[in-house]
């Protein structure tokens, strides 16, 4: 990073329109002494928490003071004397002068801060009380969201964004305002921006930032709010000033540009560089400074005047001062306050240690209300651990205890948890009956987030069965609540799902609409899980749609997120969706990295579900490699790893991936058994999404093992599965799998029906593949119907397809169909012309089986002309490229017996019949083996 030529006088001066954002850090300095946020959170945890607990939590480096506040509230501090702390002391240092200056001098002036002693500031500068307005309440926010017009009115204002205990020029209690603000950010702690949680504020961020540079002081980066979702909604700012303190600067600031050229050569690798990078990178701004210097003398050099500074400090240690004010904290508070942080950061085995813990001694105390929130947040862990049976068991308890002396709240609260844990074991009718319970106990308090959330999760267990109508139905009526509710977090959940859905349907542009508009709302709030759910499935739709780049740029920004903020099932998730991309692409070798790191992630966290997901990615990766043994072995743990949890449809997917194997290798017996396994637990999961594939596979299994009733049966199952997707592949498969069930029992009409509409929709969706496998099974009907000038036509457009594709897998299947279809007609010298091209397209993929088929079928040839010595030895050459070609034993049998050598035309018939029993009916009515039929050999092969 380069250093500027600049000096802070430049950036600070007389013709600039400043607006400032003033964070703890600029408390701390003397006189004021006020404890930095880092600072205060560890006496609140030290006095607060279990001794044994207090170092891990403060180890957690996403825990935000408010957060932590709103904790301690719910368990301890009902009336937040703590944040009274802050209003003790009264002794403004330089820099609140500096910032009273700001606000007289026509700069706007913003805090986070708890403290008043950018008020006292004011005042001691001699400005009237009248002339002072500290906006805090909604009212005022509404009232005076215009900081222009109020300063042409000679009004200083100062903005106190998240809320105050007092407000001191009118002596007023505000501590509503505190409430509102801690609560906000306590209902979500994924660094929740609280400028957007309270949309009454929004018009000022709008007016405060306009054409404005933005100066931020006293945040470090790490122990402050997150900066960066804050900035994004300060709009048409012309440029973001970071000063960052050093305690030495040698009498000089050194002032950076961040550019591109930072993004390769940071100054320091610290949170600092991370948020103005990232601010950057949403490329709105004009310029974006770091100034490295030590505040107070920055603002010594800035004043034009000496303030007069007490010379006492303020000494009050906030440990001392907990003591005397707070509620002393008893055993089973400082467990349940660990408790509930560690289950709000993903800290599981130690919510369910603390809890454990603190169960027992709740239990030692008759305490039955804190062993209810005990058992709540063992449940929560164990869910999250995939412990389905052990969640239901903890919430179960907790409900009966709350029978007895919880609130409808509260109960509701356990209601909902039990729902998700139902969902999770596919349990969804009784899920769906806990929710409607709610909804029943939610009437007399007509509570319309409650109402929103069960719809939500109402719509995620739609989506989960596959009933996605109803799905967006639910979600919908939830975002119609949310919307009256200002609930953006809410909304973005929603949309996010909606897109989901639409992506698995293949409705890529409404899925994008959806999501685009999720991802934009939750960037605003900083909610940066949901951030990460939101990439990937905008990822996936990207890779649905064959868009490669922008599929991994979407997923590597899902990771980096994951990383940084330590989210593990967050990184596992996104790795099996990079991975899947990867396998879509063919790379296969590169899918599987992903996917074992994403199972070691998993592993590691106790996470059930992460490693089937992993393991059946994993097993996708074997089938293509034809690893086929191996992949049942990952089904098969899969299998093991859901049964475990109870986790049904998880344990579905395995044994249908399973099945699917053995139909790839051709073995339907078992195929069917496993697809019929799967059907089972789809029938009572009422599970829907995956039945039309299921049916398919079972159908085409019937067909191959020749039961021909059951085919038909599964297959319009299937298709009326498929009846809302006009064109798409898979029901194009579907009609030509009909087509061939119609082929199999010579209904060679009905089968041409089938293919003729299997090939309009090929056409429709462009799948060439499709094309050609349709004209050639039309061909093979009008050939079985002897209407050989139609099924040479076809056969040729098939054949003009798969040249055009290059598939010579293909094109050797259709100039066999060519060969034989000349043959039929006597037309010898085209056939063989033909087979001579089969010949040569084999011999360049090395496909020995189609050279055996060809050069029996020129045997034939020979035959039908008399030439039996050159219909014999192309016999002979067939069986060398197969030897399991049992037409060709069949016909070295006939040939033997016409020229007469009886115990070749024997040995080689036996052949034929060991390889194809059905050779026996033929042979007996055979009149190339009149020449044996008397022999004992002959009687003895058939019977």
């Amino acid at each position: 990073m380069k250093k500027m030529n600049l000096a802070v006088k430049e950036l600070l001066g007389k013709d600039k329109k400043l607006t400032f954002l003033v964070g703890a850090g600029s408390s701390v300095d003397t006189p004021s002494c006020l404890p930095a946020g880092r600072t205060m959170m560890k006496a609140i945890i030290s006095y607060t928490c279990a001794e044994s607990e207090v170092e891990k939590i403060l180890d957690i480096k996403e825990l935000r003071f408010e957060g932590l506040v709103e904790i301690v509230r719910d368990y301890l501090d009902y009336d937040l004397k703590i944040i009274d702390f802050y209003g003790l002391c009264d002794k403004p240092n330089l820099q609140h002068f500096f910032f009273a200056d700001m606000i007289r001098k026509g700069h706007f002036v913003m805090t986070t801060n708890f403290d008043f002693l950018i008020e006292h500031a004011l005042i001691q500068l001699g400005i009237p009380k009248e002339e002072i307005k500290i906006v805090i309440t909604r009212r005022a926010f509404e009232k005076h969201n215009d900081p222009c017009d109020l300063f042409r009115r000679r009004i200083k204002a100062l903005y106190k964004i998240h809320g105050s205990t007092k407000n001191v020029i009118k002596d007023k209690d505000t501590k509503d305002t505190l409430i509102a603000t801690i609560q906000a950010f306590g209902s979500n702690k994924e660094g929740m921006n609280v400028f957007q949680i309270e949309p009454f504020k929004k018009p000022l961020f709008e007016n405060i930032s306009d054409g404005r540079s933005l100066v931020v002081m006293g945040y470090s980066g790490s122990d402050d709010f997150d900066i960066v979702p804050t900035l994004k909604v300060l709009e048409n700012l012309e440029s973001v000033i970071w000063i960052n303190f050093v305690a030495d600067d040698g009498g000089k600031e050194f002032i950076y540009e961040i550019n591109d050229e930072t993004l390769k050569n940071p100054v320091e690798k610290d949170k600092a560089n991370e948020i103005l990078t990232d601010i950057y990178l949403m490329r709105n701004l004009k310029h974006i400074y770091r100034v490295n210097v030590n505040t107070s003398r920055m603002i010594q050099d800035l004043m034009d005047f000496k303030p007069k500074i007490d010379e006492t400090l303020f000494e009050v240690n906030p440990m001392d001062w907990f003591k005397v004010n707070i509620e002393n904290p008893n055993d089973l508070k400082k467990l349940i306050i660990p408790s509930s942080i560690y289950i709000d950061f993903g800290m599981y085995d130690d919510v369910l240690r603390t809890a454990h813990e603190g169960l027992k001694l709740a239990r030692e105390l008759k305490d039955k209300k804190t062993e209810a929130s005990f058992l709540n947040y063992m449940g929560l862990a164990s869910n999250s651990k995939s412990q389905y049976t052990e969640a239901l068991e903890y919430y179960k308890e907790a409900i009966e205890l709350y029978i007895n002396f919880g609130s409808i709240s509260e109960k509701i609260t356990i209601l909902l948890n039990m729902s998700l844990v139902y969902s999770n074991l596919g349990q969804f009718n009784k899920a769906n009956k806990v929710l409607d319970e709610i909804l029943v106990l939610n009437e007399s308090s007509d509570n319309l987030e409650i109402e929103a959330k069960v719809y939500t999760t109402k719509g995620s267990i739609f989506k989960k069965i596959g009933k996605f109508s109803e799905a967006i139905n639910m979600y919908h009526k939830s975002q119609k609540i949310q919307e009256e509710l200002g609930d953006l977090y809410g909304r973005s959940v929603n949309l996010s799902n909606i897109g989901g859905i639409y992506s698995d349907l293949r409705e890529h542009s409404t899925a994008f609409e959806y999501l685009e508009i999720a991802l934009k709302i939750r960037e605003m709030l900083g909610y940066y899980k949901g951030m990460i759910s939101t990439l990937n499935n905008i990822g996936i739709n990207y890779r649905n749609q064959s868009k490669y780049p922008e599929a991994f740029k979407h997923l590597n920004r899902a990771l980096e997120i994951s990383e940084n903020i330590g989210y593990l099932d967050g990184q596992s998730t996104v790795l099996n969706r990079i991975g899947t991309v990867y396998l879509f692409q063919k790379e296969n070798d590169k899918a599987i990295d992903y996917f074992q790191r994403a199972f070691k992630i998993s592993e590691n966290t106790g996470n059930s579900l992460g490693m089937i997901y992993a393991n059946t990615n994993i097993g996708t990766y074997y089938i293509g490699k034809e690893r086929f043994s191996e992949a049942i072995e990952v089904y098969k743990r899969s299998i093991e790893i859901a049964d475990n949890i109870g986790a049904l449809i998880e344990k579905a997917h395995a044994l249908e991936n399973i099945g699917l194997i053995y139909y790839k290798v051709r073995d339907y017996e078992k195929a069917l058994h496993y697809f019929l396994d799967t059907l089972d637990v789809f029938e009572n999961l009422e599970y829907e999404r995956g039945k039309p594939d299921l049916y398919f596979y079972i159908g085409d299994s019937y067909m191959n093992l020749g039961d021909y009733n059951n085919t038909t049966k599964y297959l319009q199952q299937s298709l009326e599965g498929y009846k809302d997707l006009d064109g798409s592949s898979e029901k194009g498969r579907l009609y030509i799998s009909l087509g061939l069930n119609q082929l199999n029992q010579q209904r060679y009409e009905d089968a041409i029906d089938y293919f003729e509409t299997a090939f309009k929709i090929y056409q429709q969706v462009k799948d060439d593949e499709g094309s050609y496998f349709c004209n050639n099974n039309i061909g093979l009907a009008y050939q079985y119907l002897g209407q050989y000038d139609n099924a040479m036509e076809k056969f040729k457009k098939a054949l003009e397809i798969s040249t055009k594709l290059n598939d010579l897998e293909a094109v050797t299947v259709h100039l066999q169909n060519l060969a034989l279809n000349y043959y039929y007609i006597n037309d010898f010298s085209e056939a063989r012309k033909y087979a001579q091209k089969v010949f040569k397209v084999s011999d360049e993929t090395g496909n020995h089986i189609a050279k055996s088929f060809i050069t029996n079928v020129t045997g034939v040839l020979y035959y039908k002309e008399q030439k039996y010595i050159e219909a014999l030895k192309e016999y002979k050459k067939a069986i060398e490229y197969n030897p399991k070609n049992d037409s060709a034993y069949y016909n070295i049998g006939c040939v033997s017996s016409i020229l007469n050598n009886i115990s070749e035309a024997i040995e080689n018939l036996r052949k034929a019949i060991e390889l194809n029993p059905q050779y026996k009916e033929m042979a007996a009515n055979e009149s190339d083996f009149n020449n044996i039929k008397d022999s004992e050999e002959f009687k003895q092969i058939l019977n």
